[in-house]
């Protein structure tokens, strides 16, 4: 997710918030999110005050964040994760929680027409489970309050925007565009590979598809990320011909608890384009290249979901399940610094 240090905006940049139709989420302590998928973090001065009066020992430093962060468990769970979900959460009202699990999963990016609320796919809390309720405007407001009672912005998107490289639209025009496609999307039946309309893994502007895929399976830490990492790149593999390897999947014991909360199989097609949709409302892809080049990227991604959520069936899983790990991995490599790179030589759609 790009994060302009949580911009303060000018209040016509925010107001009014929305957030799109069928939104649905609730924490149900799978206990995806609070893992080293990712950092937790960056922590705060004040925050890191607070924790480590907890705990002295659960703070450290992350070069690869540049921050501080909570220090994970030796099995890569936040240590603050008990077994009926987050230990901080009801403490003081969650007023200990580190500030970047106090919004998780949502994000506000702030446009010309006011703020979007947005949310992140990489936790099976957000994306399975028919007895998630949808989410009210007014909720997902008050999880992005801080602290000091301002809301800011992760990403901001200026007046006009690169529909291709070399031509910009005004946003209400770009609105208009992607209206319909927001529309469809919600709609039972709808592909969203017929919404997004692109072909993936275009050419790229420099380097190749396989270079690629092999600075990606080159696991550098024991870390959930570089795991996802890598069954990304071993998908990409899959495209160019080559095998996927049955590597580790150290999601077990989250996605056991999801059978247990879903006991009935989920609509898996509603899932995707569910997630296609906020990949579209975020709008986080105006940092990194056009419209044209973001629906090649997303093309991709479906792609390699797809791929990757047929290989977790043939491992066994129930369909829905396996599309809400594909889901995982495709939304927390598509939002790293890893993917923004790729994205930005991503050459546009003839």
């Amino acid at each position: 997710m790009p994060d302009s240090d949580r911009q303060e905006e000018p209040d016509w940049k925010l107001h009014p918030m929305r957030i799109r139709g069928q939104v649905r989420y609730r924490c149900f302590g799978d206990g995806m999110c609070c893992s080293d998928m990712h950092a937790i973090g960056a922590l705060e001065e004040d925050e890191v005050v607070r924790l480590q009066a907890v705990d002295p020992d659960v703070v450290g430093y992350s070069d690869l964040a540049d921050a501080h962060v909570l220090r994970m468990r030796p099995d890569g769970t936040c240590p603050f994760l008990g077994d009926t979900g987050c230990m901080l959460h009801e403490p003081m009202n969650g007023l200990i929680k580190p500030h970047p699990c106090w919004r998780f999963p949502y994000g506000l990016t702030a446009t010309p027409t006011g703020g979007r609320i947005t949310t992140e796919h990489r936790c099976s809390c957000r994306t399975i489970g028919r007895d998630r309720p949808e989410v009210p405007l007014e909720k997902a407001a008050q999880e992005l309050v801080e602290r000091d009672g301002r809301t800011r912005a992760n990403h901001t998107v200026d007046a006009e925007v690169a529909i291709r490289r070399d031509e910009m639209i005004p946003f209400a025009e770009y609105e208009a565009i992607e209206a319909p496609m927001l529309k469809a999307l919600l709609e039972e039946g709808a592909r969203p590979e017929d919404v997004i309309d692109r072909q993936p893994f275009p050419n790229l502007i420099e380097g190749t598809w396989g270079a690629i895929a092999g600075g990606m399976r080159v696991v550098e830490t024991d870390s959930r990320f570089d795991d996802a990492l890598s069954w990304f790149g071993a998908a990409i593999d899959v495209r160019d011909g080559g095998t996927m390897d049955h590597q580790a999947r150290p999601w077990t014991e989250s996605f056991d608890r999801v059978l247990t909360r879903v006991p009935e199989a989920d609509d898996a097609e509603a899932m995707i384009r569910d997630w296609v949709a906020d990949s579209l409302w975020s709008l986080y892809w105006t940092a990194y290249g056009s419209f044209e080049q973001a629906r090649c990227e997303m093309a991709t991604r479906l792609w390699l979901l797809r791929r990757l959520a047929q290989e977790f069936v043939s491992l066994g899983s129930r369909e829905d399940v396996a599309t809400a790990e594909a889901l995982m991995i495709v939304d927390l490599v598509g939002t790293s610094e890893w993917w923004e790179g790729i994205t930005a030589r991503l050459s546009e759609a003839d």
